[in-house]
């Protein structure tokens, strides 16, 4: 019993892994075959043809957003979607996230810190999301930081002022940490 135990958790991160890319590809192919069949004939469309355009449109508008205007089209629409109440929190929530995965905000993420918590000798780890938070929050936290702390085994966690005198540096990389915290420490972080 111990043996099939053994293989089954053994297996269960890879098999998950390749499940949740399987639908991911196959959603993106479902999409885009969608409308690949709104322009093409039924014949012309094969199995995963939907993925090859959804690749071939993300490409495309990688290099406009490199050698056009287009980004400043992107920015004005997002100036407009922006200004939209309820859009402007779930459009915002999103750009910020595919801001950060895709490393274009890494720099504001990429400190580890380990804060000490008042009145105790245990410390949290989190991640300094604004180093001056002075800028939008005010003069009255100038000498604090914004870090957020991830809970383990959950999406979601807490974003606190602290100051920078209860902050210690650590020498970890934000996948490593973010590792580390999300699974509660079991996944040991790679120095």
């Amino acid at each position: 019993m111990r043996t099939l135990l053994l293989g089954f958790f053994t297996l269960i991160p890879s098999a998950f892994t390749f499940w949740l890319v399987w639908v991911l590809l196959t959603t993106t192919d479902h999409l885009f075959k969608e409308l690949l069949l709104t322009v093409l004939p039924v014949r012309f469309y094969w199995p995963g043809l939907g993925l090859v355009a959804a690749v071939a449109i993300s490409y495309g508008v990688g290099v406009a957003m490199q050698v056009t205007a287009l980004p400043r089209l992107v920015k004005f629409c997002e100036k407009v979607l922006f200004s939209i109440p309820l859009i402007k929190t779930v459009y915002g929530a999103f750009k910020d996230f595919s801001d950060f995965l895709s490393g274009q905000r890494k720099e504001k993420h990429s400190r580890i810190v380990m804060v000490r918590i008042p009145n105790s000798e245990h410390r949290m780890l989190g991640l300094v999301t604004q180093e001056h938070p002075e800028q939008d929050l005010g003069t009255n936290v100038a000498d604090q930081l914004l870090v957020y702390f991830p809970m383990s085994y959950q999406v979601g966690g807490y974003t606190l002022l602290v100051a920078k005198s209860e902050v210690e540096p650590l020498a970890l990389s934000v996948d490593d940490a973010m590792r580390y915290i999300l699974t509660a420490g079991i996944s040991h972080a790679k120095r």
